[in-house]
């Protein structure tokens, strides 16, 4: 199983004197649901630019199934990784199944048009999401947490087998976090292997392996329970933790409400 993700001696960034990620060894085995996690502007997104083949390396090296992304053709990489940036701004007038289309485009040579197999496919992709419903739905009259579901079916239309998701679950209310992270769930037990980032320590807890991004540009990666201590998120976001135990067992670790900001006091019943 170890031919999922596989980073080493990686270091990534937008300088090669000021890398964000410096000289990670990490693995993500296949068919498992990963985390990558770390306070704002340590290179989480950089990260997965980097893996995803969109941003090249400072050094070091990326494979996917034992597979080098940042050699192969636009197509190949495209059946190879679906990939969900955290913003993506798009016309409120597309429907949910001319978006998902558009994740067609590398197969579909120079000249792009939906052919009938794009279509089916993208159909499938729908359903794969629950969000076969939504398929005529203009993306401008649909919920936070239906749009992310079409986004995610995107993602996965060119058959890709590695998802590489950008806080798939930002701005979403609870329930739609959970479903989210549920419907992730069901693609990793079909086979796919995703890579998420994400700040929802409940739900990262779930995970089969997290990484934790240091502002030093040091990365750590296992299990949740021995990667996501309260003494190693403590180093990584510089506030204390202290841990909530969920009723399946599962300890949570969670800020302490009693530190206080260099710059915002906190009042005193918080």
């Amino acid at each position: 199983m170890a031919d999922g993700i596989k980073l080493s001696r990686l270091s990534v960034g937008h300088a090669v004197h000021t890398p964000t990620v410096r000289g990670a060894d990490l693995v993500l085995n296949r068919g498992s649901l990963g985390v990558v996690l770390g306070r704002n502007g340590v290179g989480k997104s950089t990260l997965l630019e980097t893996i995803a083949a969109i941003r090249a390396p400072l050094s070091g090296s990326v494979e996917l199934g034992g597979v080098d992304p940042h050699q192969l053709p636009p197509a190949a990489r495209a059946s190879l990784i679906g990939y969900l940036p955290q913003n993506e701004g798009m016309p409120s007038s597309l429907t949910a199944l001319e978006l998902v289309l558009m994740g067609r485009r590398a197969l579909q040579g120079l000249w792009p048009f939906d052919r009938s197999v794009d279509v089916a496919e993208a159909r499938r992709a729908l359903e794969r999401c629950c969000a076969d419903s939504l398929a005529d739905r203009r993306l401008g009259r649909m919920s936070g947490g239906e749009f992310q579901r079409v986004r995610l079916a995107q993602a996965l239309v060119s058959g890709s087998s590695f998802l590489l998701l950008d806080e798939p679950s930002s701005h979403l209310d609870p329930r739609h976090r959970i479903e989210i992270w549920l419907l992730l769930r069901g693609l990793v037990a079909d086979g796919i292997t995703a890579l998420v980032v994400t700040h929802d320590l409940d739900l990262a807890m779930r995970a089969d392996s997290a990484w934790l991004l240091n502002v030093d540009g040091a990365a750590t990666g296992g299990p949740p329970a021995s990667v996501l201590t309260a003494e190693a998120l403590e180093a990584a976001f510089g506030i204390p933790f202290d841990y909530a135990v969920l009723p399946s067992g599962i300890k949570v670790p969670i800020p302490k409400s009693t530190w206080e900001s260099s710059c915002i006091k906190a009042p005193g019943n918080v």
